[in-house]
């Protein structure tokens, strides 16, 4: 009696332990169920959420936070994601204004691009160990963003990562980090103090722009190339170290005392054999021997210069260099082989171009747009193709020069503004010729204006060569008779008879001049 009494006990037991398991069983599933309806899962990829809740933790069956899935949401303030999770896909948390605080798990490889952009309510980030990657603008305009913790697992930033975060007020940027930086901290405008990775190569346009309170920085020994516009709007940056592995620099520093205080030991701003600021020259501006590029937008807008000689040693003039200035002539010299866009874009007053013969083409069709002085162009023969596009709205340009050699390959793209009196000049039969009657350009064949003249003591002949007055290489063969400049002007010295001989594209042209006593 008593076994059964026993039996019957533990019978109950187990039945009321099991009924306690099923409950919480149940209890879980169902928690489980209102879970699901809130994410929407497919093969690991977080695509869908539609909850409410103000802290959201991330499943554990989720490996990808797919892109745009919180975007906008003001619901959350609190946010987990669990180990699993390898990758936050881009625009994920965007204006999430109300987040304020992230608890990421080690596992996470890669946080896209602009992935908590305007997180405005967001204070502080701690990036896992496992990260490699944060992509673009993944933190910008998190306004109140106010500590950074970046691992030395990462390896690539890309641009604008940290744009826009206007409460930093210190960043350290590990070594793992590689590659470009480009206006990783643009509009920082509390940022003091950054400590830069030894391991970049180049700084974008635009990486410390408006960075107004950054009173130093030192460039890393390793960086090849500082873009324009770097430390535009730093007010307050009084102290830079550029070492000397930077090979490509440009107009940068024209906002800080740093500069101003260069620019007053020296007209022009010259680093590393980089023109960077020529804009306070005057007249006449003679670039020192040993600048090898003049840099972007180096002399824009400046209204204080007419002519530009390079030396030999310059080899390529940057973007916008002379854009918008009052530039009159230029002589670039033996060395130049680089043209960037728009170097010379709205240089109404550009009167003479006298071209390197290192350059290959001449095609950018913002090269001389609106360059409405220019009336005349000589092409070095080592140019290959040429582009009449590059010279778009110059209404007053009559006359292109072109070479014989290699001119199988230059090619025309005419616009509506070459105008109806505008002249090819080339060698009768070249491809130049088929090219202009090809593109109903009326084409000349290269020849002397003048084979005779006559003229008195001290008067003055001007000879050309196929319209050039620039590259032509001209000669007298008595100078005491008659000279000759390197324009193609002749001078009459004394009575007698010179033959003044002009060589371009390796052919000579010649005239017969001569001196006569003119009665008074």
């Amino acid at each position: 009696m008593k076994n059964k009494i026993i039996y019957c006990l533990v019978f109950i037991g187990i039945l009321c332990i099991s009924c306690i398991q099923g409950k919480e069983i149940f209890a879980s599933e169902l928690e489980k169920q209102s879970v699901s309806k809130d994410f929407l899962i497919e093969d690991g990829v977080l695509k869908k959420y539609k909850g409410t809740d103000t802290k959201v933790v991330i499943p554990s069956t989720v490996t990808t936070i797919g892109k745009f899935v919180f975007q906008g949401n003001k619901k959350i303030e609190e946010l987990e994601i669990p180990s699993s999770v390898r990758v936050i896909d881009r625009f994920a948390f965007t204006r999430c204004t109300n987040l304020k605080r992230v608890e990421m798990s080690d596992g996470i490889t890669t946080i896209g691009v602009d992935a908590f952009r305007e997180c405005s309510s967001l204070s502080s980030i701690k990036i896992p160990n496992s990260v490699t990657t944060i992509g673009g603008g993944a933190f910008a305009n998190c306004s109140n963003l106010v500590t950074v913790e970046i691992p030395n697992s990462v390896t690539t930033m890309g641009g604008n990562v940290f744009s826009g975060c206007t409460s930093l007020t210190r960043m350290v940027i590990p070594n793992s980090v590689k590659g470009e930086f480009k206006g990783i901290f643009a509009g920082c405008k509390n940022l003091e103090q950054v400590t830069l990775s030894k391991n970049i190569k180049k700084i974008g346009v635009i990486t410390f722009e408006n960075c107004e309170k950054l009173k130093e920085i030192i460039i890393p020994n390793g960086v090849t190339e500082i873009g324009r516009d770097c430390f535009k709007g730093c007010f307050m940056l009084e102290s830079i170290e550029i070492p000397k592995s930077v090979k490509k620099i440009d107009e940068n520093f024209r906002d800080t005392p740093w500069g101003r205080k260069q620019k007053r030991e020296q007209n022009m701003l010259i680093f590393n054999q980089n023109l960077v600021d020529g804009k306070d020259c005057i007249d006449t501006v003679a670039i020192p021997k040993g600048v090898i590029r003049i840099g972007e937008n180096a002399f824009d807008h400046s209204k204080t210069i007419k002519k530009v000689v390079l030396p030999n040693t310059v080899t390529s003039i940057g973007a916008g260099a002379f854009v918008f200035s009052s530039l009159q002539e230029i002589e670039m010299g033996n060395s130049v082989k680089y043209i960037g866009s728009y170097a010379f874009e709205y240089c109404s007053m550009l009167k003479k171009v006298q071209l390197s013969p290192k350059i290959l083409e001449i095609c950018d069709f913002t090269l001389f747009v609106r360059c409405n002085r220019l009336k005349q162009l000589t092409i070095p023969e080592g140019v290959r193709k040429v582009d009449l596009s590059a010279f778009l709205e110059c209404k007053k340009l009559e006359h292109l020069v072109l070479p014989s050699k290699g001119s199988e390959i230059i090619t025309f793209t005419p616009s509506n503004d070459v105008k109806a009196s505008f002249v090819i000049h080339g060698e009768s039969g070249s491809n130049a010729e088929k090219m202009a009657k090809k593109s109903k350009i009326l084409f000349k064949p290269i020849a002397i204006n003048k084979t005779k003249g006559m003229l008195g003591k001290n008067e003055t002949l001007q000879l050309e060569v196929g319209s050039d007055t620039q590259i032509t290489k001209w000669s007298s063969s008595n100078p005491k008779i008659a000279t000759v400049s390197k324009t193609g002007k002749v001078t009459g010295k004394k009575e007698g008879t010179a033959i003044i001989t002009g060589k371009l594209y390796g052919k000579s042209y010649t005239c017969k001049v001569q001196v006569i006593s003119r009665g008074k």
